[in-house]
């Protein structure tokens, strides 16, 4: 499998094909019958009620957009959107720069704090975090 390149531009052209598809307006919420991952503010994938998995979060929209399979993604349920970019880039799945998972990390930061996908889009595009989920700077 060819490793799926993921640097700032594709990440912010990722993200804002998620925001298109649900709308800047868009609140992110955890599905309810999803709260046995009570202690995680989002998850990246979802399960229908007849259990197809779709894309959850805004950072599991656009990671899935690029191509990352669901299954991949959901190993790293419970942890930063940088964890899981770090992740899936160890396991051969993509290659992520450092200034893209900080654009998907910051975007996380404020949805997860309960954003607007496109005002978390914004911030993230101008380089604001919230400091949710903060972790020292992504380096090569």
């Amino acid at each position: 499998m060819t490793r799926i390149e993921i640097d700032r531009d594709r990440a912010v052209e990722l993200l804002r094909e998620a925001v298109a598809a649900r709308g800047a307006e868009y609140v992110y919420s955890k599905p309810v019958d999803m709260n046995e991952h009570h202690g995680e503010p989002c998850l990246y994938v979802h399960r229908e009620p007849n259990g197809i998995a779709t894309p959850g979060c805004g950072v599991g929209d656009a990671l899935h957009r690029a191509g990352v399979p669901l299954l991949a993604l959901a190993k790293y349920e419970g942890e930063s959107a940088e964890a899981a970019c770090r992740g899936l880039d160890a396991d051969g799945t993509t290659a992520s720069t450092p200034d893209s998972i900080r654009v998907l990390r910051d975007f996380q930061s404020w949805q997860d704090a309960g954003w607007s996908w496109g005002e978390s889009l914004a911030k993230a595009e101008a380089g604001e975090h919230n400091g949710f989920n903060l972790h020292p700077e992504p380096t090569e």
